[in-house]
């Protein structure tokens, strides 16, 4: 889950800085597209190694494999050590 965080948080990040850009500059819609791209990846994931499938790894997951991590990990048991 920290690694799907991580990167959804970089995506959105640069989303914002896009964004304060296009506000300061209507007229210079060429980010648009990247936008468009970054917000898609933020949600889905990418699949960066061609595997078929979206791990949750370091450039690759988004807030769907975050979800789906944390619902994994809500079905864990929980044991006492002592």
């Amino acid at each position: 889950m920290d690694a799907a965080l991580t990167n959804v948080t970089r995506w959105l990040t640069t989303i914002e800085q896009d964004v304060l850009l296009l506000q300061e500059h209507p007229s210079d819609l060429s980010s648009l597209q990247e936008i468009t791209t970054l917000a898609d990846e933020a949600y889905h994931g990418v699949d960066v190694n061609g595997d078929g499938q979206i791990d949750p790894v370091i450039g690759e997951a988004g807030t769907l494999t975050a979800y789906l991590q944390g619902q994994l990990m809500a079905t864990l048991s929980l044991t006492s050590s002592i």
